[in-house]
Formats: C-alpha cells, sequence, structure tokens
C-alpha cells in the first residue's frame, strides 16, 4: 500500500487530497470529518484517471468538505 499527496485545481478551490494505492479493481472518494480527501484507487491507476474522476466528483467533495466544517 503506497500513499501519495496531490491537489487539483477546482475554480477557486484547491483540493488536497491523498491517493492509497491497493490491489482493488475500482476507485472510492471520500471525505473524512477533518474534511482532508482520500482516495483509494487500484494499483495500477494512472494520476490523470484519478484526477478526471476527482474532478467529475469535485462538486460533491467541496459540498461534503462544507458539511463538516460547520461542527
Amino acid at each position: 500500500m503506497t500513499r501519495e499527496l496531490h491537489c487539483l485545481q477546482y475554480g477557486d478551490q484547491e483540493i488536497r487530497f491523498e491517493i492509497v494505492r491497493r490491489p482493488r479493481k475500482t476507485l472510492e472518494i471520500a471525505v473524512e470529518p477533518d474534511a482532508s480527501v482520500v482516495i483509494a484507487a487500484p494499483e495500477d491507476a494512472t494520476l490523470e484517471a484519478i484526477e478526471a474522476k476527482l474532478r467529475k466528483r469535485a462538486a460533491w467533495v467541496t459540498r461534503q468538505q462544507r458539511y463538516f466544517s460547520q461542527f
């Protein structure tokens, strides 16, 4: 299992995320209660594919981060 830190520009916001590579087939995006973003990705997934999936889900990610920032 390897871990990588990256960031993605979404509008005027920067989404910082951690990629955890595991022996799995699908990609999972999770927003933790501390508003951090963790992506569990297959070991052979490219950074471009991971960023493309995150761009598709960026609105949801920022919504979850705003929700968790209330507490």
